[in-house]
């Protein structure tokens, strides 16, 4: 069944409405029965870095569940919705062991904000990896013919979409002279100053 058929039920366990979310129940106030955590989206173009920091990421933040969004992608043919929505579900499952998740992809707000599975986790938190057109060009056409990554057209609507990220209000990390543990560990900081913050 495709995300955008699928609801989520879920009955306040003080009032017994179909009215719990990742806040508490629209009803009567309680609070939801679950564990709500914040999720933290490393996104970026292709050619960024993305992939690249989720094993290192892994090392520095043991506190947290962090995982490939690109894991899921396209998950059985079903399309972007899905994939963005299994990517919130796997972020909910995650909570449940008290570990706010970490997912590494191509996500923004707008692709998340009316799936089912956003009721189900708490605030988002976003940072872009970027790098400049000419080092991101160069590690596109580097990559291995399968991806096809390396023609101009897939070249220039990246060069498009890092520069729109740009413009998001949200963190920037740049990796065009970064080592990947060097990102990785701007990226652990910036989730660890939110974790203190919230």
């Amino acid at each position: 069944m495709r995300a955008e058929h699928q609801t989520v039920a879920a009955v306040c366990p003080a009032c017994g409405a179909y009215a719990l979310t990742s806040r508490p129940c629209t009803e009567c106030g309680a609070p939801p029965p679950w564990v709500v955590l914040p999720v933290f989206v490393v996104t970026g173009a292709s050619g960024v870095g993305k992939t690249a920091v989720v094993r290192p990421l892994q090392e520095r933040l043991p506190g947290c569940f962090v995982f490939e969004g690109d894991t899921y992608f396209d998950f059985a043919g079903l399309g972007p919705t899905v994939f963005y929505d299994i990517c919130l579900r796997t972020a909910f499952a995650a909570q449940q062991s008290g570990r706010p998740a970490v997912v590494c992809g191509t996500i923004l707000p707008e692709h998340v904000e009316d799936l089912p599975a956003r009721a189900l986790v708490g605030d988002l938190h976003f940072a872009t990896l970027h790098c400049s057109d000419e080092e991101r060009a160069r590690r596109l056409r580097s990559r291995p013919a399968w991806r096809q990554s390396s023609s101009e057209a897939f070249i220039e609507h990246h060069r498009l979409f890092a520069a729109h990220l740009l413009d998001r209000p949200w963190p920037v990390i740049d990796t065009a002279a970064a080592t990947v543990e060097a990102t990785a560990e701007r990226v652990a900081h910036w989730v660890n100053l939110v974790l203190v913050m919230d």
